[in-house]
């Protein structure tokens, strides 16, 4: 039976926030090998945002012992009626006949990230106990800390391209 977050205990919010990161981390070591045959920049950044979704995880793995221990709260999106971040890519089919470039796996990337930071943030107007809107408040801030780490890739990527810095491509 699919459940509202809002209808969720802190525990099983942060639990989700687990599974989501576990869940876009196989996303992106999915479209990494999708495109080793055939575009190693896009395999490489694909496998990138997988290690970067993985060590997200990690904190909020740290973070869900710290709080609760070891006691696991089975959920996953299915459970609940929202999106949490999903990351997509647009025209995914047209991509395995066409280049795939780092600016649009950045875009993918942000989207899903941008989509995190909103509903968190949305969750904070609603009407919860301070333990729970904390809880919410650290889930906004940690998205709202991807989305401009990635926001700052992006910008050094577009840099790169221009040829105005001649140091290692991420």
């Amino acid at each position: 039976m699919s459940r509202s977050i809002r209808d969720l205990k802190p525990q099983e919010v942060l639990a989700l926030a687990v599974a989501v990161e576990t869940r876009n981390a196989e996303r992106y070591a999915a479209f990494a090998h999708i495109f080793t045959t055939y575009n190693d920049e896009a395999s490489r950044l694909f496998t990138e945002m997988r290690d970067e979704e993985l060590a997200h995880r990690a904190v909020l793995q740290k973070l869900y012992r710290e709080r609760y221990g070891d006691q696991e709260v089975p959920i996953d999106e299915a459970d609940v009626d929202e999106v949490v971040e999903a990351v997509d890519i647009d025209d995914a089919e047209y991509l395995v006949f066409n280049d795939f470039t780092r600016q649009q796996v950045f875009e993918a990337a942000l989207r899903a990230e941008q989509g995190a930071r909103r509903f968190y943030g949305d969750l904070l107007g609603t009407k919860q106990e301070e333990d729970v809107l904390a809880l919410y408040r650290q889930l906004a801030e940690y998205e709202q800390d991807h989305v401009a780490a990635l926001e700052t890739r992006m910008s050094q990527a577009v840099i790169e391209s221009r040829g105005g810095n001649n140091g290692p491509r991420r």
